[in-house]
């Protein structure tokens, strides 16, 4: 309220001064060339432009106040924030709060810019604008605005009653931009040079990236992604800026250019950038890298300068799990109290490798809990592992497998599957007749005779043998002779 009382007083004020000899800074109005609504016609008289308060790139410490007495440095330099005071008179001017409306809609005013209000919430910062009219003469208080480094000019677009705008270019006094040199206390002849400071370069991060509300994403998959942008710089603007997204083989782009244009990013500012990206089915389960690469002007030392950045994200991308336990192998039937063998098969349906794989068997049996490391499994294998378990009683026996492992991010994953027998009791045959004691056989005398006149026996009697046959054979063979 009070910044509308002093507005007021001061456009009364104005009016006054309006009558004495025109003294103020020459002063340009121009009619849009941009909004066909623009009435050429209308023109604007008696316009005024005073700097009232600078305040350097933090935005609080001032150098300039002439209402408080404050001289000490009346010169704009890129990123300072300046107030102004501007009047004239027009005709056919829209509303008060429709052109202060308009002023705070737009974000551009010639060689100034607007602070954004969203991405820098310090109030001390914020541009403001309030309007007061009388009649035709119109008074408008402007706060914080930014100077942007290019030009020496202020342009505020004016609505008219009829939705038309005039873009009224104030020309700033060249004072304000001169830089002073103190008066050498000797020759220049013999003052040594001082090398030109150079500005510093802004530079462009990433401040931070998002792909989804999942640690990782599937291949396959569609996901957003947002990007932040900063511009780390206190005090200097970045313009006409070219961002390159490069993706990988496994990546795509979707409906969508991979540059984007961003024509200014003001000194802390922060902007926010997002696309939408597939994944391919054969997409490696590991994290991929996408590159941004970052074109971008400023000016520095009075010259519009050109600077590049690249910056790498990552985003971790995982395959479906697909790893399946086919089936379990077990006699359908047992006999109490012997080993019955288990035998589980398994499978990697997928297209990444499952790694540390662990099993156990669980169950109402004599000895459950047994467990076996199986190591690692590649994409398309197979696998079967046995376990021998001993029932504990007759009936049906239930059991359990528990299959343990990871995938490629380590996320630990389980499965289990079941399997039954019967067991049936142990068949043990009655006797058909009852125990007879059976007599031993009487045994036999053993012979006396000494064994090494046996065995002399048995030769002597090989040798009659042998020459009975001999004599038997020899006397055919006379005989046969005898006949011939």
């Amino acid at each position: 309220m009070k910044k509308r009382v002093f507005s007021m007083i001061m456009c009364f004020a104005l009016m006054f001064t309006l009558l004495l000899p025109n003294t103020v800074v020459d002063v340009e109005a121009k009619n849009s060339e941009t909004d066909n609504n623009a009435n050429s016609t209308i023109g604007m008289s008696n316009v005024r432009l005073d700097v009232t308060k600078i305040k350097t790139t933090n935005g609080t410490t001032v150098v300039y106040d002439p209402a408080n007495g404050l001289y000490r440095n009346p010169r704009i330099f890129s990123g300072y924030y300046v107030d102004f005071e501007v009047s004239f008179i027009g005709k056919n001017l829209a509303s008060s709060s429709d052109i202060e409306n308009k002023l705070m809609a737009a974000k551009y005013f010639g060689s100034f810019n607007a602070v954004d209000n969203l991405n820098k919430p310090n109030t001390d910062k914020q541009t403001d604008f309030y309007v007061t009219k009388a009649g035709e003469y119109a008074s408008i208080t402007v706060k914080n605005m930014r100077y942007s480094g290019v030009g020496k000019e202020l342009v505020l677009p004016i609505l008219q009653d009829d939705d038309s705008i005039i873009n009224v270019s104030f020309a700033i006094p060249e004072e304000f931009f001169k830089v002073e040199t103190s008066t050498p206390s000797r020759p220049d002849s013999e003052r040594p040079e001082k090398p030109e400071i150079a500005v510093e370069t802004p530079y462009v991060i990433i401040n931070s990236y998002t792909y989804g509300e999942e640690e990782n994403v599937t291949a396959g998959d569609k996901f957003i992604l947002n990007l932040q942008l900063r511009n780390t710089s206190q005090n200097i603007d970045v313009t006409n800026m070219i961002l390159t997204i490069e993706t990988p083989d496994s990546m795509i782009l979707t409906n969508s250019s991979n540059t984007i244009h961003i024509p200014l990013l003001q000194a802390n500012e922060v902007i926010s950038k997002s696309m939408k990206v597939s994944v391919k089915p054969s997409s490696e389960a590991e994290s991929q890298k996408i590159t941004l690469k970052m074109n971008y002007q400023y000016i520095g030392n009075d010259e519009r300068k050109t600077f590049d950045r690249t910056e790498v994200i990552t985003v971790p991308v995982t395959q479906i799990d697909r790893f399946e336990l086919t089936s379990v192998e077990v006699p359908e039937t047992n006999v109490d109290g012997e080993e019955i063998l288990v035998t589980v098969n398994y499978v990697n349906k997928g297209r990444s490798q499952a790694f540390n794989l662990s099993t156990e068997i669980q169950g109402d049996f004599a000895n459950p809990g047994q467990k076996k490391n199986l190591g690692n499994l590649a994409s398309g294998a197979t696998g079967s592992t046995d376990f021998y378990i001993r029932s504990s009683k007759p009936g049906v026996l239930t059991g359990e497998i528990v299959m343990v492992y990871e995938d490629t991010n380590a996320v630990e994953h389980e499965q289990r599957i079941q399997f039954s027998t019967n067991i049936e009791e142990k068949f043990v045959p009655e006797k058909p007749f009852p125990d007879i004691p059976l007599n031993p056989m009487p045994e036999q005398p053993k012979s006396k005779l000494p064994i090494y006149l046996m065995v002399g026996g048995a030769i002597l009697v090989l040798v009659i043998v042998i020459v009975v046959v001999k004599k038997i054979r020899q006397k055919r063979r006379e005989e046969e002779d005898a006949d011939l």
